[in-house]
């Protein structure tokens, strides 16, 4: 049972009520004798010798419960008490703040209707969150319905895919702990099938729908992938750009602009349109870490994913120094690489017998005798990760997961280990005695992809994501920071990958700058169907005694006039 003036509020308001009711009981109507020349005058003489006056006995008890009963049920009336039908049910409002919620006055709908529907549920057990890139509490349990209002203002959707899903399941623990539990879902995003599927016994949900006709004709960019270039060419990439909407598009309806650094490169893509999507194939262009922009021509009501932006990654070729010593086995494969370049100076890395001087002391490949290396393959690191997070990648970053160790063992007579250690420079340790004709490690199909990507972990080549898309993780490590809004915020990922929240420029923990872009294909095609699946607030949704109390107090009223009518009560 709540109230919306609060328990304390409406106990001490009882209180004072009891207390008054007791105050005018203690009061009676004393006469006095007055002389009067004619009856004539008896009325007004009457009504002048009444004096209010306090007695020493308390009179009617039983009258002052009833008429102490009408007030309390004015009182409670009034003061908004509820009795939810299913007690101690617990209600979330999830509040779409996403750029689906970026049509014309989608947002502010959303949030009047979630004033409204907060206002019928019990203060006590609601919880109101805005679901954008991230999850805000905007209503704790406890807190004044008008805090909302308050909370809400100069609050705009984000350029960011919905988190209501996220949301939910991260309140589904606690909401499976009540009775009861529903689940309020305000705007145009519904609950995935998926976890409608997991929801626990007794968790419901009510989809609140604010507006579907206005993002009906929306036009967004859905995908802005970068992959290596068809060409071959490594200094070179692809990039696929994506349009899609809720109508078939044509030619003649759907137009971009797209420029890198500032220069277009429309010219440089090949369009094809089918159905409601259009895409751009842009081609060989280069890495050399421009800023690439695109951006839908035209006006449909939700400027929130009609842009998109993409820092091109950094690709230089990998100058190898090449021990002449090793060459009868090692510069084929290398001259099949086409990110490397055999180099006699200037080199980025060499590669070269343990004990040889060549190339000093810049990064090394190099293939050591079995009798000073442990490990069958040593990977030496920076001193600033832990050797267990270095071996625990480096399976799978290093290709070992394609190699034969089994058969390798058998050939040489001993295990084949991985190992790793710090040290102030990155290089790799090979036993050299795989490189003999006994085993067949060199002429494996493992081996090229071996030495490319030794290569490339010893220069820390990232490899760059397909996506940089708001919502999705990103393999590189944090803390990224951001101005977005005007505010600085910083993002620490704890070794963990990092999932960029909205759209915008962040700047990673290699202070490079990093374009996200909202890339949010459900954002503009699913809306479409919440409309068959959302069901409208009926009026009444709490179970108020507000107005069975006041029914009853008029009731009694009543019985109380009757009564004085019939002179039964003074």
């Amino acid at each position: 049972m709540t109230s919306l003036l609060g328990a304390g509020a409406t106990i001490l308001g009882l209180a004072a009520i009891a207390g008054i009711l007791y105050l005018l009981q203690r009061l009676r109507v004393r006469h006095r004798p007055v002389r009067v020349v004619s009856t004539l005058f008896w009325r007004e003489a009457v009504e002048e010798a009444r004096a209010r006056v306090l007695v020493q006995r308390f009179r009617h008890p039983l009258i002052y419960l009833f008429l102490l009963g009408i007030l309390a049920l004015l009182w409670l009336a009034t003061s908004g008490l509820d009795v939810d039908r299913r007690f101690g049910a617990q209600h979330l409002v999830l509040i779409d703040g996403s750029a689906r919620m970026g049509s014309a006055g989608s947002f502010e709908r959303a949030l009047a209707l979630a004033e409204e529907t907060v206002a019928e549920l019990p203060r006590e057990r609601r919880t109101v969150i805005l679901c954008a890139g991230e999850a805000r509490t905007l209503l704790a349990p406890g807190e004044a319905t008008r805090l909302l209002e308050e909370r809400s203002v100069g609050l705009t959707p984000a350029a960011a895919p919905t988190s209501i899903d996220r949301t939910l399941a991260a309140h589904l623990e606690t909401l499976s702990t009540a009775p009861s539990a529903t689940v309020w879902v305000v705007g145009e995003t519904p609950i995935s099938a998926r976890l409608r599927a997991s929801l626990p016994q007794g968790v419901s949900i009510v989809p609140l729908v604010t507006d579907v006709e206005g993002a009906v004709a929306n036009v967004g960019i859905t995908a802005c992938g970068v992959s290596a270039a068809e060409s071959g060419v490594w200094e070179r990439v692809d990039l696929l750009l994506e349009v899609r909407s809720r109508r078939s598009l044509s030619a003649d309806t759907v137009a971009i602009t797209a420029t890198l650094d500032g220069q277009s490169v429309l010219d440089r893509g090949e369009r094809v349109v089918e159905g409601n999507r259009a895409e751009w194939n842009f081609r060989d262009l280069p890495a050399n870490g421009g800023l690439f922009e695109v951006a839908v021509i035209g006006t449909d009501g939700n400027p929130l994913d009609d842009r998109a932006a993409r820092v091109l990654p950094v690709r230089q070729p990998i100058s190898v120094l090449l021990s002449p010593s090793l060459a009868p086995w090692l510069e084929p494969v290398l001259r099949s690489d086409r990110a490397v370049q055999l180099v006699t100076e200037g080199a980025r890395v060499v590669v070269r017998r343990e004990g040889e001087l060549l190339g000093g002391d810049i990064p090394a490949l190099e293939f050591v005798s079995p009798d000073d290396q442990e490990e069958s393959i040593l990977l030496t690191h920076r001193d600033d990760v832990p050797s267990a997070e270095v071996l625990e990648r480096a399976l799978i970053a290093l290709g070992l997961d394609q190699v034969d160790a089994m058969e390798l063992a058998e050939s040489s007579g001993r295990p084949i280990t991985l190992g790793a250690r710090p040290g102030s420079r990155r290089s790799i340790g090979v036993w050299s005695d795989l490189l003999a004709e006994d085993y067949n490690f060199v002429t494996s199909r493992s081996f090229p992809l071996f030495i490319a990507l030794s290569l490339r972990w010893i220069l820390e080549v990232e490899e760059f994501p397909a996506e940089v898309a708001a919502g999705q993780r990103r393999s590189v490590l944090g803390p990224w920071t951001t101005s977005i809004d005007g505010s600085v915020s910083r993002y620490d990922s704890v070794g963990a990958p990092l999932r960029p929240p909205f759209a915008g420029e962040y700047t990673d923990a290699g202070q490079r700058e990093v374009a996200v872009s909202l890339l949010d294909p459900p954002g503009i095609e699913e809306s479409a169907t919440v409309a068959s699946e959302a069901t409208v607030l009926p009026s009444g949704a709490r179970s108020s005694l507000g107005r069975l109390l006041a029914a009853l107090a008029l009731v009694l009223l009543l019985v109380e006039w009757f009564w004085h009518r019939r002179g039964e009560v003074p």
